[in-house]
């Protein structure tokens, strides 16, 4: 059975908002951060094949041409790839973690100030219960009386 039971909100525990805002940060900051990576890995070694290709036509040495100096870095960026996605997403779902976490505080906080008492209602599951007119449950019923076991009519 489904009731509708109401409440007041005494306050939003600030710790369970920061944890919360910890893993709603670290999931999806670890995902992008990884995909980051990965672009990044892929956008260095596109560079590095196109410096091969435009110091060969040209003819030129490879520092005069775009990205020159960086040249070994980015192919150690390329080659480097499964440290590099890895990296890079354990790096971003840090900060999406520290980022998230402090705003959820921050919200938490904020509603403590401003929510205290609100009344909050809730749809319970109530298993054997009998629920008053006014919203709230009651104690459940006691079973009634049996007669004692042992032959009838003694």
């Amino acid at each position: 059975m489904t009731t509708r039971v109401q409440a007041r909100l005494v306050r939003i525990p600030l710790r369970a908002a920061l944890l919360t805002g910890a893993v709603a940060g670290l999931v999806p900051g670890f995902f992008l951060g990884c995909l980051l990576g990965a672009f990044v890995s892929w956008v260095s070694g596109a560079i590095v094949y196109w410096q091969r290709q435009l110091g060969f036509s040209l003819g030129v040495s490879p520092e005069l041409l775009p990205f020159g100096d960086q040249g070994p870095l980015l192919a150690q960026l390329s080659n480097q790839w499964p440290v590099v996605v890895p990296v890079a997403g354990v790096a971003m779902a840090i900060f999406w973690g520290i980022v998230v976490s402090l705003s959820y505080g921050l919200l938490g906080s904020a509603l403590n100030l401003v929510a205290s008492g609100a009344v909050v209602r809730l749809d319970v599951e109530l298993d054997d219960a009998v629920v008053n007119p006014e919203g709230s449950a009651a104690p459940p019923r006691s079973a009634p009386a049996r007669a004692p076991a042992g032959r009838p009519g003694s």
